[in-house]
């Protein structure tokens, strides 16, 4: 997250992340805390949902990813 560069997403209005479910991964918040203060929609995929996988990549794959969440917004998450 530290190669994050906010110009990237200048004309973006909405953002979705899906980070590895390590600590590093664990730290989407502060990135979604920034996003939103940019007036950026913001949604997130949890690691519960990679089904024990490590990553979204290797949870689609093996077939467990489980994107079903009726509410994803990160707000609700993001204190």
């Amino acid at each position: 997250m530290n190669r994050w560069r906010w110009d990237w997403a200048r004309s973006i209005e909405k953002l979705m992340f899906a980070f590895d479910a390590d600590e590093a991964g664990a730290s989407w918040k502060s990135l979604a805390r920034q996003a939103i203060l940019r007036r950026k929609e913001v949604e997130f995929v949890s690691s519960e949902e990679y089904g024990g996988r490590k990553d979204i990549n290797d949870a689609w794959t093996a077939g467990t990813l489980r994107i079903d969440a009726p509410d994803r917004a990160a707000t609700d998450h993001v204190q």
